[in-house]
């Protein structure tokens, strides 16, 4: 009775590690997925708005005297 015992183990220690693999693999998904929305442009734009504006305007301002010239 001992082999079939060794046996239902095996097979539930092989079942909990293919589990850990699917939850992993799904943890990495959402992982790879944060940062990149951490490295978009938009996500910078949202949390420091006023910088984006004045760096828009500070650009507008240098390329408007550019074109006087």
């Amino acid at each position: 009775m001992k082999p079939v015992l060794a046996a239902d183990r095996e097979q539930a220690l092989r079942r909990a590690i293919e589990c850990s693999r699917v939850e992993l693999g799904e943890a990495l998904e959402d992982l790879k997925r944060a940062a990149l929305e951490r490295t978009q442009l938009g996500h910078y734009a949202d949390r420091h708005p006023w910088r984006f504006l004045l760096v828009g305007f500070l650009v507008g301002v240098w390329l408007g005297v550019r074109g006087r010239s």
